[in-house]
């Protein structure tokens, strides 16, 4: 994980704190006494009872402020049968419960429908006229969470998003954030959607902070979110570059002018760059980049900046495990060779990766070749220093098999 990622991960946690403790005291656990439902049709779909209740207690659980009573203890105090609603009251407020809710499912041919009552136990009203309906038995679970959406709704008005709002986009319109979000106009409000919803925006990956502001209206809760959009790459410089063209570096690159600005993906090209170095030779390179006027919040310009050092030269290459065959023997095998008086007159000491990796291809067959079938080389070990690279090559030769005549 590199700095700026985690700094990005580090400044969502923070704001996630900070919004949290503002609207968690608002949403205080609230209990809810469920009674069991009345069932009515003309065959015996008994068993719809304890399905359309486990399916209304499950999506009032999703709530994180609502607590549903043990039926247990409910059926302790009115037994195994749907309740009056005198007796569902009193039993709701021995259980010390804030809302009893009754109900009753019909079913006819295919069609069911259900209604709920709920008794507001605190304020001594009864909200009725709560109905849903489906087709088939399969419609139970979607029965039940239009029910349960609806009572929320109706009892929890203080909890309904009343408006959302987006502050500080200009690249990205509004209709695009709302269809990103799943905390709109005229749902509950709730922490855990709320920052999920943070979550969403900044995978949009045209931000680099997403904050929110919750507040209270008499209509509801009012949710801002503050954006900080990412600049545009107006245009992208190289310096430093004199032993590597600058086509060959942009040819490389992924970001590109007019794209949003990411410093993730920016510092991956910085570290392509470097790479690029590195496969030909410069090992002690060093790639660096800044997003000019990205501070002023302007399109900016990035500057990859390029330190190319001198080209180490081989000093020595070395081979671990080998008993079989010298150090030396090796070497004379290999194309990458040690720096020698007459460097200059040949290649002997130029670093070149892809040729390493082709002499450690052909040291495994000259080994292979000589009945050391299980022989293994290992990576390559690399070390430098300002002037010289030291190569030490792991292998393990394995026992030789003889062919016989």
């Amino acid at each position: 994980m590199n700095y700026n990622h985690l700094k990005k991960l580090v400044m969502v946690i923070l704001m996630l704190l900070l919004v949290a403790p503002r609207v968690s005291a608002a949403e205080e656990t609230r209990k809810i006494a469920l009674f069991p439902f009345s069932i009515h049709s003309e065959t015996d779909v008994s068993f719809l009872k304890e399905r359309i209740a486990g399916s209304i207690r499950a999506e009032f659980l999703k709530q994180p402020y609502i607590q549903v009573i043990d039926l247990e203890v409910l059926r302790d105090l009115v037994g195994n049968d749907p309740p009056t609603e005198r007796s569902a009251i009193e039993a709701g407020r021995r259980v010390g419960a804030h809302y009893a809710v009754t109900g009753s499912l019909t079913m006819l041919g295919e069609l069911i429908s259900a209604d709920v009552q709920v008794a507001d136990l605190e304020r001594g009203v009864v909200v009725r006229d709560l109905y849903a309906q489906g087709r088939g038995i399969e419609s139970v679970d979607t029965i039940a969470a239009d029910l349960v959406k609806e009572v929320l709704v109706r009892l929890f008005a203080r909890l309904r998003i009343a408006e959302v709002r987006f502050e500080g986009n200009q690249l990205v319109e509004d209709d695009a954030l709302y269809n990103a979000i799943e905390g709109t106009r005229g749902t509950l409000f709730s922490q855990r959607v709320l920052s999920e919803d943070i979550r969403a925006l900044y995978r949009m990956d045209h931000f680099s902070d997403v904050k929110a502001e919750v507040t209270e209206s008499p209509e509801g809760r009012i949710v801002t979110f503050i954006l900080k959009e990412r600049p545009r790459i107006a245009e992208i410089r190289i310096e430093g570059n004199r032993k590597v063209k600058e086509r060959d570096i942009r040819d490389i690159l992924t970001i590109k002018p007019r794209q949003l600005y990411d410093p993730d993906k920016t510092n991956n090209d910085a570290e392509n760059i470097r790479m690029l170095y590195k496969e030909r030779g410069y090992l002690n390179s060093r790639v660096s980049f800044v997003a000019e006027g990205e501070e002023e919040g302007r399109d900016v310009t990035v500057v990859f900046t390029v330190e190319e050092h001198r080209k180490p030269s081989i000093k020595s290459i070395s081979f671990e495990g080998n008993k079989v065959y010298t150090d030396k023997e090796l070497r004379k095998m290999m194309e990458v060779s040690e720096w020698g008086i007459f460097h200059f007159l040949t290649d002997a000491g130029l670093f070149n990766r892809a040729e390493l990796e082709r002499d450690v291809e052909r040291l495994t067959v000259f080994y292979h070749n000589n009945g050391f079938i299980d022989a293994q080389f290992g990576e390559p070990e690399i070390e430098t220093d300002e002037r010289w690279i030291y190569i030490t090559i792991p292998v393990n030769e394995g026992r030789q098999y003889q062919v016989g005549t």
